[in-house]
């Protein structure tokens, strides 16, 4: 209980800089996080910073390049069919749900 309390502080502190680098599935995945709310295509290391056009370029066993989702108490970003997860600063999970209803889950580790 005290280890999640002090996580708690540090995010709240220092923000929530999660990994770029990440291993998915045995793949090495590339994260590019970046606010687009004003036009300006400014990349971004804190998701605190992330701004309602936010989107995220992922580099991994396919191009993907997901929008900013609003569900409470989650840092996600999804295009329906694709979803990355941030559980913390280390780890992530990217979801696939497959035309005929199949939800497949990788799980990720930071890399750095």
């Amino acid at each position: 209980m005290l280890i999640s309390f002090m996580n708690i502080l540090l995010v709240s502190i220092m923000g929530f800089i999660p990994s770029t680098s990440l291993s998915c599935d045995g793949y090495p995945l590339v994260v590019q996080i970046i606010n687009n709310q004003n036009g300006d295509f400014t990349t971004i290391k804190d998701l605190e910073e992330r701004d309602s056009g936010s989107f995220v370029v992922i580099n991994w066993r396919e191009k993907l390049m997901l929008p900013r989702t609003f569900i409470n108490n989650e840092i996600s970003f999804s295009d329906r069919k694709w979803k990355l997860i941030y559980e913390n600063s280390e780890d992530a999970r990217i979801i696939n749900r497959k035309p005929n209803g199949q939800v497949i889950t990788y799980n990720c580790k930071s890399s750095n």
